[in-house]
């Protein structure tokens, strides 16, 4: 059943990718009903996350901050970093989004990106965290402007290679400019 799942998580991905949010939610919840009869914890979290992000995507501020913050707070206490992450990361923007940009702020107080073994995962968290900064106008503890941590990202990812991530920093960085 674990693989099964992992294979309608990426027919999922693919489906979101593609612009079909109902097929989307067809595969992501046939795999989180795999996930949950193997008790796969992980990837349950996994499919749940991605089904709240097509919610976000459809709803934007319509969308309840509940089932994130659980799945948060469900991650950090089984250790599971990278999907502590991206619930952080959902939950900030959802915040943004019902314009709370302290509460987008303060999802990341357990979150430390740069202990994310996952590339995309850490470069996301990273870039999420300089919009915050950057819509604010502000620095973080370290003095570091929220443009400059975009800056950061983008010059990160076009040198390795991770198009999507910089792109994805390049738009966020229009966003907050």
């Amino acid at each position: 059943p674990i693989a099964a799942s992992i294979c309608q998580q990426i027919r999922g991905d693919a489906e979101a990718d593609r612009g079909d949010a109902a097929a989307a939610r067809r595969a992501y919840e046939a795999g989180k009903a795999l996930a949950v009869t193997a008790k796969d914890a992980q990837r349950t979290s996994e499919l749940a996350l991605a089904i709240a992000q097509l919610e976000f995507d459809a709803k934007q501020d319509d969308v309840s901050l509940d089932s994130i913050t659980k799945l948060q707070k469900d991650a950090r206490r089984r250790g599971a970093v990278s999907c502590e992450a991206n619930a952080a990361v959902l939950a900030s923007r959802i915040r943004l989004a019902k314009a709370d940009p302290q509460g987008a702020l303060d999802v990341f107080d357990e979150v430390d990106p740069d202990v994310l073994q996952s590339y995309r995962t850490k470069m996301i968290a990273k870039l999420t965290l300089g919009q915050l900064y950057g819509y604010r106008g502000e620095a973080d503890e370290d003095g570091v402007v929220g443009l400059d941590r975009i800056d950061a990202v983008i010059a990160d990812a076009k040198q390795r290679g991770f198009v999507g991530v910089e792109l994805e920093a390049r738009l966020a960085r229009v966003l907050v400019k």
